[in-house]
């Protein structure tokens, strides 16, 4: 009885192989249909556009941040994945890819002009398996990330993209520049305008305070709008508040994620795939400040 089982296991087994191998080879003879190949090749030259242009957009943002080398090489994982979250949250599109072709069909000429880049270089590369598809193995249709790296330092080079970064990267200098030396004037403003109020000896009441405000123009009856960089900072601000660190550490992390995310919005400008009117700006500014972004 136990042998009969054994036999019926090793049978069984057996059997199981066999089914295995024919898989096998009907998968095998599967993917070296031509047909089946040229659905990977136009596979994978969409899933190529996809990775080149997010690879573009990373490359710009990068070299356009502000900060030590040593940072954006340690965190570049962390800097591209922000441009996508940038394009998806802010840009209200599906990736960096999709949102080029979405502003070109809008009749952006700089997106149209990028996305005309990506699509001939990369389909330019894909040509070489459509024209051997017979003699090419399924498994070598591929665009490996050395030759993407290649497509887009060539794409960035043709297209001066090196040079806009380097305008943002001044944009982003001279806003954080100007953003402290404002705040620098307002704190001295607020102290003289403190130190006037308590020399005052006729102003004993909160009435009489609000009246001599008024009189100067500092009642704050205009609504404030800040900028965006300021928008920016205070939304950082608020988040991080809520971490439990130090107030020092505070604005310092909230600082330097602001200069990371406000030069995710030159970028765009500049680049010209976004055009912000000051009322876009100031909307945008406000929603950052009140936290609805």
């Amino acid at each position: 009885m136990n042998l009969y089982k054994s036999k019926q296991s090793v049978s069984s087994f057996i059997k199981k192989l066999e089914h295995e191998d024919i898989a096998e080879k009907n998968a095998a003879a599967l993917k070296n249909m031509t047909s089946t190949k040229l659905n990977r090749i136009s596979q994978k030259s969409e899933e190529a556009k996809e990775l080149t242009t997010a690879d573009i957009f990373a490359k710009i943002y990068r070299d356009a941040l502000p900060m030590d080398d040593s940072y954006k090489v340690a965190s570049a994982c962390e800097l591209d994945n922000g441009v996508t979250s940038f394009v998806k949250t802010k840009c209200k599109s599906l990736s960096p890819y999709k949102y080029i072709v979405e502003r070109a069909g809008s009749g952006c000429k700089s997106a149209e002009n990028m996305m005309s880049a990506v699509n001939e270089s990369v389909d330019e590369y894909f040509k070489k398996f459509y024209e051997s598809v017979k003699d090419t193995d399924f498994e070598d249709i591929e665009m490996p990330e050395s030759d993407r790296k290649t497509i887009v330092d060539k794409i960035t080079d043709d297209m001066g993209y090196d040079q806009v970064s380097d305008i943002i990267k001044e944009h982003v200098k001279e806003t954080v520049q100007d953003e402290i030396r404002k705040t620098k004037a307002e704190d001295e403003h607020v102290k003289e305008l403190e130190d006037s109020l308590a020399n005052d000896e006729t102003l004993t009441t909160e009435s009489a305070i609000d009246k001599k405000l008024q009189a100067i123009g500092e009642s704050g009856s205009v609504p404030y709008v800040p900028s965006l960089f300021t928008g920016i900072m205070i939304n950082k601000t608020d988040a991080f508040t809520e971490s439990g660190l130090d107030e020092e550490h505070i604005q310092k992390k909230a600082f330097f994620e602001s200069v990371k995310e406000y030069t995710l919005w030159d970028m765009m400008h500049t680049l010209g795939l976004e055009d912000y009117s000051k009322g876009d700006i100031d909307f945008i500014a406000t929603k950052y400040a009140r936290g609805t972004i």
